[in-house]
């Protein structure tokens, strides 16, 4: 018998079949306010996806989220907020 496919991912990740805008857009509206710091779409997309968690290649896949956070128009920078050390950004 097969292991349930939530144990398969977990053992063996496989890369999701997501664009990084996609995977962007999720994240963003997974989040409770519908914005997300940069690092805190680092974290969700490592959450959702192991593959990304486990990359030994971490700069590689992070740098084309920032590359795609700032080539769509759909993504909007906010500005910093006091208080936080990092800007906001919302789908």
């Amino acid at each position: 018998m097969e292991p349930p496919l939530a144990d398969c991912s977990e053992l063996d990740p496989k890369q999701p079949s997501l664009s990084y805008k996609d995977l962007i857009i999720e994240a963003i509206q997974k989040s409770p306010q519908k914005q997300a710091t940069i690092k805190q779409i680092f974290m969700k997309i490592q959450r959702l996806y192991p593959y990304y968690r486990d990359k030994p290649d971490q700069w590689g896949w992070k740098n084309s989220i920032r590359h795609n956070l700032a080539l769509h128009d759909c993504f909007v920078k906010l500005p910093m907020i006091k208080g936080l050390s990092t800007d906001t950004l919302h789908y």
